[in-house]
């Protein structure tokens, strides 16, 4: 694929050049430069909290946005609410295990394994108490209080009646031997939907509980293992199983990997602003608005990959709760410009090696934390140098900004440094061959211990070259310079 992609630039390059008027003719007045205004657009932005953002326990186990947006998060050891960028703990829950989490208006219901409680900022209060069909109130794996309050438990699903939970009788019956409830959810007409191991099942006000077998065309699901259940603000029943995802839109709508569908291994599924369905799995989250499947995983932006919850504000920021902690991804209003500079700051502050300015990844020495960080040099010093100096020659053709043309000429002198410290030096490259890399000559080394290295290498991969040095030293003895330069870093500085 690496020469697939350099051939291909190199053609682009090319035929360029195949293009350009010869020496004695003059050059055709260039075009005017077409520009388009970029507008605003919605960027993703994830930020992740732990203990040292007042997340006392990592364990979180669900979280829950209430009315005016306030954000909630059980775990193992108490309930805590997020307000003015900090969480704090919530008065009487402080210290409870907490089990599920949904939002109740203003308010929170709260399962802990003493019963159930309703919770806002200013503390706690039981509502009821667990039944004796609920002996392991950590079976309960979620609430729904839309219309009635539901609990999906391992032993069915249970309504809350005055102040005592009772078993639906008739759903314990359809689910036969497998009574475990994973999800439930009440739509806008009162439709009360369970996700649940031995399939989906729904109940219309007023109306016996049905098992529900999606359709759509020649394909008809009897799905079983059911993990998740909920009504978009559209008022649409969504479902996901391991057999895919289904959307009842008056008629049913089925999506497998064949129609985009990224991972399949459930854990829930949350509602998120208009158009909008989250899917929690077992290897990150999922996002779909209707057209695009977009899958988010990795501490890229999540704390961790194994999703427990989740919970969406109006404004459409999605929270995660996990065992190493809570996250958002937020939906933040920005121009690309705004997002330029918020990258161009990281690279000033972190990427730039040498005096000469390469732009390099570094290694951070925690994951997420870029208090302490490493720059090290790379085999693609002049290709991403060079990528970088080609974007900023672009920002500068777009808004005529000075520290952009500055930027652009600093990584011209970088790339053309690369050409010139082969030069003269013992041994010298041939005239116009471009290093991949310098290092500092007051430094360690970097061919002490090659050669048996590259015995190795050649041993598992025939045709790899072995370079006696590696790294030669250049002529004024201040750099090694990087000798097996290949044909897409050259692509990259020629861009």
């Amino acid at each position: 694929m690496r020469r697939t992609f350099a051939m291909a630039f190199s053609a682009t390059v090319l035929m360029a050049c195949a293009h350009a008027a010869p020496d004695d003719r003059p050059a055709a007045a260039a075009a005017p430069l077409k520009t388009m205004k970029s507008g605003l657009y919605q960027q993703e932005v994830r930020i992740i909290y732990t203990a040292a953002e007042g997340i006392t326990e990592p364990d979180v186990r669900t979280v829950a946005v209430a009315e005016g947006g306030h954000v909630y998060a059980g775990t193992a050891k108490g309930l805590l609410r997020f307000s003015e960028s900090k969480w704090t703990p919530v008065n009487g829950l402080e210290s409870a295990p907490v089990i599920a989490l949904t939002s109740n208006g203003a308010k929170v219901l709260v399962a802990t394994s003493d019963g159930l409680f309703a919770a806002d900022a200013s503390g706690s209060h039981r509502i009821a108490s667990w039944p004796a069909a609920l002996t392991e109130p950590t079976s309960i794996r979620g609430l729904s209080a839309d219309r009635s309050t539901l609990v999906a438990s391992g032993a069915g699903l249970f309504r809350l009646d005055g102040q005592a939970f009772v078993l639906d009788g008739q759903l314990d019956t359809l689910l036969g031997a497998s009574k475990q409830v994973n999800q439930v959810a009440t739509g806008r007409e009162g439709v009360i939907a369970v996700a649940a191991a031995a399939g989906l099942f729904m109940q219309k006000p007023g109306a016996a509980w049905e098992a529900v077998y999606p359709s759509e065309g020649v394909r008809s699901w009897a799905p079983r293992d059911v993990r998740g259940v909920a009504f978009d603000r559209a008022g649409r029943l969504w479902f996901a199983s391991p057999q895919g995802v289904g959307c009842l839109d008056k008629e049913w709508k089925l999506y497998t990997g064949y129609e985009g569908l990224p991972y399949d291994d459930f854990t829930m599924i949350a509602p998120g602003e208009d158009g909008v369905v989250w899917f929690g799995t077992r290897l990150g989250a999922i996002r779909y608005n209707g057209s695009n499947w977009e899958y988010r995983q990795g501490l890229r932006w999540l704390p961790d990959d194994d999703v427990r919850s989740i919970a969406v504000t109006p404004e459409g920021h999605a929270w995660f709760a996990t065992a190493k902690g809570a996250g958002v991804i937020e939906r933040k209003t920005m121009t690309l410009a705004e997002k330029a500079q918020f990258f161009e700051q990281e690279i000033d502050k972190y990427h730039r090696r040498t005096p000469y300015g390469y732009v390099d990844s570094v290694s951070l020495d925690a994951p997420n934390d870029k208090s302490h960080w490493t720059q090290h040099d790379s085999d693609n010093d002049g290709l991403w140098t060079g990528m970088y100096g080609a974007g900023e020659c672009f920002a500068y053709a777009a808004t005529k900004s000075p520290v952009a043309k500055s930027r652009a000429k600093a990584v011209f002198e970088a790339s053309r440094f690369l050409g010139a410290v082969t030069q003269g030096g013992t041994p010298a490259a041939q005239p116009g061959f471009v290093a991949r890399s310098i290092l500092p000559a007051s430094g360690p080394n970097p061919n002490e211990g090659k050669a048996d290295e590259d015995q190795r290498k050649q041993q598992r991969d025939p045709i790899w070259k072995i370079l006696d040095p590696r790294w030669p030293k250049s002529a004024d003895g201040q750099w090694y310079w990087k000798s097996d330069t290949s044909s897409d870093e050259l692509d990259g500085q020629m861009m």
